[in-house]
Order: C-alpha cells, then structure tokens, then sequence
C-alpha cells in the first residue's frame, strides 16, 4: 500500500474522517489502507508505505505512535489538523505537512482573525523545522495555500462552495496524499485537491477521471 490511513473507533463506527480521506486517496488511484486503531499498528506491515495520513479527530497517542513507525519515519507523514485539540502542537511538529481550515489555522497561532492571503501565513514559518515541512490551508471559496521555511504558493478554487469541513476537507486531505504518494509535485497536488472538493457534494469522493475532468474544463 502506498498510502495508510490512521483512524481510532468511535462508539458505534470508525471516525467518518479517516474513512472519507481514505477512500479520496482510494479514488485517486494510490493503493490506500485503513488502519482502525492503535493496537492494529502492531499487526499492519507497512513497509514499502509512501504517505501516512492521520487527523486530529484521533488521539494524539494514537497518532505520534503511528509517525513513530519505521515505515513512516521513511515516507511523508501528514496530519489533518482538524478538529483543534490541545495536543495539536505536538504532533504538529512530528508531520511533514499540516493541512488546516482558516479557523482551524487562525485557532493554533492563536491569531486575531482567520487567513485569507499568504501574508497571513507567515506567523507559521518559524515552526517549519522539518526537511520541507509545509503548512496548508485551505480558504473556503476562494483555493488553498501552502507554505514552507523558504516558498510559498496559492492554487485557486473551482467553485466558491466552503471546502474547510466535512467531505470536501477530506477529499482534499486524501487527494494531496495521493498525490504525494504518486510522485505528483506541490502545485499540481493543490490543483487535484481543489478539485475533487469542487466535487464532494454528494456522499462519495470523486474518482481521478471526474477530477481531471473538471481541471481540463477549466483549462488548468
């Protein structure tokens, strides 16, 4: 598998989070497991795994564990920084990139009002101490951006719908794992990732045909 996902057992099911990221990356084409808590770490040879995706819908234990793994300790690990825990820091600093909605964002720098341009993200650079670290956020309506200790960039939206929550939020999130997984670069990645949350309005992520579609339509 290229890409696994972290998820942990609510009461009655797995957390829909991890469940929606890790069937976006199914659809996109990248070989993706669900790993359903922290004891299944244990059984689960992930060797040879490219992208380990998690979100803080699931303990911070839970998480730091699985970034522990040798396996993700050789591949990119990304964390869906949503919703905001108090832990959020700490496994903040054991990703490669953090993928955040404005509120999400503006709530962990403690900032006085939510992003909306890449000036806005420069309080965050600082804590990008990793190997090409990046920080993502995704701006309702209008895109998502991204930054790293030394670059910025900006992709635009393909609808002005809200796509920082529910199905769109994890469509992006299991989209750029994908992506990152198939060796796909950072702009493209976005790119991807835009469109399948221009997409997610039903109750199923969209498939790589559908997204590619909806790019060549927009002569992007």
């Amino acid at each position: 598998m290229s890409v696994w996902v972290l998820g942990s057992p609510g009461p009655a099911q797995l957390n829909g989070k991890a469940v929606n990221q890790a069937f976006a990356a199914e659809r996109m084409g990248a070989p993706t497991q669900l790993i359903a808590s922290r004891d299944a770490l244990y059984d689960a040879d992930m060797s040879g795994g490219l992208v380990f995706l998690a979100q803080l819908e699931t303990p911070a234990d839970d998480i730091a564990a699985f970034f522990a793994t040798t396996a993700a300790q050789q591949g990119r690990k990304i964390l869906h920084m949503a919703p905001m825990t108090a832990e959020a820091k700490t496994v903040f600093d054991l990703s490669d990139m953090a993928i955040f909605g404005q509120a999400e964002f503006a709530a962990f720098l403690q900032l006085d009002r939510e992003p909306r341009g890449i000036d806005d993200l420069l309080p965050i650079q600082p804590m990008l101490k990793r190997h090409n670290q990046a920080a993502v956020v995704i701006l309702d309506g209008t895109g998502a951006m991204a930054i790293w200790a030394d670059r910025t960039m900006k992709v635009d939206a393909f609808t002005p719908e809200p796509m920082s929550a529910g199905l769109p939020a994890d469509c992006i999130c299991g989209t750029i794992a994908a992506a990152v997984a198939q060796g796909i670069g950072p702009d493209r990645a976005m790119t991807l990732a835009c469109a399948a949350a221009s997409l997610a309005t039903q109750d199923i992520a969209p498939s790589r045909t559908q997204i590619e579609t909806v790019i060549e339509a927009a002569g992007r």
